[in-house]
C-alpha cells in the first residue's frame, strides 16, 4: 500500500535562499536499505540491492522523476547489500562485491545494461569483500578499495570494463573498511576514516591513478566511521558526522587536496551516524536523517552553506530513516529506503530547492570554513560508501566516491528504464559526459535576483 506522506517545509535561510520543501516521492516495491543508488540524465535514480525486511534483496527499483514513481528494474544474480555500485564509461552499472544472504562477504560482480535490462557476469574479486567502494576514475577504470572478508583489507583492484579484465592496484597504508571515497576534481581519490581491527580510524590517503599508489592525507579532527564525504564545488571536500566507536559526531571538517590539509568547520545542530548527505543546486551540502544512538534514528535535515561555513535548520522527513541512500538531481536530493524503525522503509522523499541559477564564474575562491573554524585541522592518527550511502555518497550521487549511507559510494548513474530501449544507452552516456564536464568546470552557484 502507498504510503500517504505529508509534505513538510523546510526553514528559510537567513542568507536569502528560496523556500525549500520535502515532498513525497513514492514507494518502491519493497523496503531496503544499505544498498546502493546511482542518477542518469533526466534525473532517473536507480536503486540496487540492500537488505530488506526478510533479507539480502535481488530486486532493483527505477525512480521516474516526471511521475515520482517507481518501477521495478532487473533483478541481480546474486542478493547482496553493502556492495558498492558505481557507474561504467558505457553507461552500465557495476556491482561489486558486499555481503550475501547467508552473511558471507562476496567475490562476484554484476554489471547491469540498461539497454537490455539485465544483469552480466563482470568477473570474479581476486580476494571477497564487502563494506568496499568503486569509484570510476577518469580513465574509465574503477578502483575497489578496501573493505571486509574473513578480515579487514588494504587491498585493492582495478577492473577495465574495455576488457573485462581486474588487476591489482597499489594497496591502503593501512586496512580500513566502512570508508568513504570521493573522486577529486583532479583524479585522484580521497579515502577516509572507517574502521579496522584496531578500532575506528581518523587517517585519510589519497591514490594516484598514475602512479598507482596510495598517499597519506593526512587525518581527521577525529576517527569517524558511518561518516558522509561530499565533494564541494570549490574542489573541497566536506565530511560530516559519524561515529568514534565511542560516541556519535556532530562535527564536521574539509579536506583542502591543494594544500594536503584538513579544516574543522561548524558543527551540525545534531549528532548523527549512517545517514546521507547530498549536493544542492545552490552548491551547499543538505545532511538528512540518521541514527542518534542505537535503535533510535531522526527525521530533521540540516543544511551546510560552504560560502558562510554556517549550517541552518531543513526541516524533517516525514519518516526518520537511517542508511538510506542520497542522490542529487537538478532539483534538489533524493533520499531512498532506509531503515525507519524497526523495518526498511519503501519510501522516498525528494529535497526540492528552487530559485538557484549556476554561475560557473561566482565566488570561486569563497571559504567553506566558519567564522572561527579551526585552521589546525586534525592532530595525527592511530577514509560511506556507506553511501553511504553511503555513502554508501556517499555525498551526492553525481560525484563518484562519496558516500551513501555510509556504505558503498553513491556515483554518477542510473537509469529509469528496465525493458531494452536503445535510448537508454544514450541517457547513461550523456548522463557520465555531463558529469565529466561539471569536474571540469567545477560551477559555483548564486540566488537568483528575484
Amino acid at each position: 500500500m502507498k504510503l500517504s506522506v505529508p509534505v513538510i517545509l523546510a526553514a528559510v535561510s537567513t542568507s536569502g535562499v528560496a523556500l525549500a520543501d520535502w515532498v513525497d516521492a513514492g514507494n518502491m516495491q519493497e523496503g531496503r536499505g544499505i544498498h546502493g543508488a546511482v542518477v542518469l540524465a533526466g534525473d532517473q535514480v536507480f536503486a540496487v540491492g540492500g537488505l530488506g525486511n526478510a533479507g539480502a534483496l535481488i530486486s532493483t527499483a527505477l525512480f521516474n522523476p516526471a511521475t515520482r514513481s517507481w518501477s521495478s528494474g532487473g533483478s541481480l544474480t546474486t542478493a547482496r547489500l553493502a556492495a558498492a555500485l558505481t557507474l561504467l564509461p558505457s553507461g552500465d552499472a557495476l556491482e561489486v562485491g558486499g555481503t550475501a544472504a547467508l552473511g558471507n562477504p562476496l567475490d562476484s560482480v554484476e554489471a547491469y545494461s540498461f539497454a537490455s535490462g539485465a544483469w552480466r557476469d563482470a568477473g570474479t574479486l581476486t580476494i571477497a569483500r564487502t563494506q568496499t567502494t568503486a569509484t570510476t576514475l577518469a580513465n574509465g577504470k574503477v578502483l575497489v578499495a578496501g573493505g571486509l572478508a574473513t578480515v579487514p583489507l588494504a587491498t585493492c583492484a582495478l577492473y577495465d570494463p574495455s576488457t573485462g579484465a581486474w588487476s591489482v592496484a597499489g594497496p591502503f597504508s593501512a586496512v580500513r573498511y566502512g570508508h568513504t571515497a570521493t573522486l577529486l576534481a583532479d583524479g585522484r581519490v580521497l579515502a577516509a576514516g572507517g574502521s579496522s581491527p584496531f578500532g575506528i580510524l581518523s587517517s585519510a590517503e589519497l591514490y594516484d591513478p598514475v602512479a598507482n599508489l596510495w598517499t597519506s592525507a593526512g587525518s581527521m579532527s577525529a576517527p569517524r566511521v558511518g561518516h558522509t564525504a561530499t565533494l564541494l564545488p570549490s574542489g573541497r571536500v566536506l565530511v560530516t558526522g559519524g561515529a568514534t566507536g565511542v560516541t556519535d559526531l556532530a562535527t564536521a571538517e574539509t579536506y583542502d587536496p591543494a594544500t594536503n590539509t584538513w579544516q574543522s568547520v561548524a558543527s551540525m545542530a545534531v549528532a548523527r551516524t549512517t545517514h546521507v548527505a547530498g549536493l544542492l543546486p545552490s552548491g551547499r551540502v543538505l545532511v538528512a536523517g540518521g541514527a542518534l544512538g542505537p535503535g533510535v534514528g531522526t527525521a530533521s535535515s540540516e543544511i551546510y552553506d560552504p560560502a558562510s561555513g554556517t549550517w541552518a535548520d531543513a526541516g524533517f522527513m516525514a519518516l526518520a530513516r537511517s542508511s538510506a541512500t542520497a542522490s542529487s538531481l537538478q532539483t534538489g536530493v533524493l533520499v531512498v529506503g532506509g531503515l525507519s524503525g524497526v523495518s526498511y522503509t519503501p519510501n522516498a522523499e525528494l529535497y526540492e530547492e528552487s530559485g538557484f541559477t549556476s554561475d560557473a564564474g561566482s565566488d570561486a575562491g569563497a571559504s567553506d570554513a566558519g567564522p572561527g573554524a579551526d585552521a589546525g585541522g586534525a592532530g595525527p592518527d592511530a577514509g560511506a560508501d556507506a553511501g553511504a550511502s553511503a555513502g554508501p555518497d556517499a555525498g551526492h550521487a553525481r560525484d563518484a566516491g562519496s558516500d551513501a549511507g555510509g556504505v558503498g559510494v553513491a556515483t554518477p548513474g542510473s537509469c529509469g528504464c528496465g525493458a531494452a530501449d536503445g535510448a537508454a544507452a544514450s541517457l547513461a552516456l550523456a548522463a557520465l559526459a555531463g558529469w565529466r564536464k561539471r569536474r571540469e568546470s567545477l560551477p559555483r552557484y548564486k540566488p537568483c535576483d528575484s
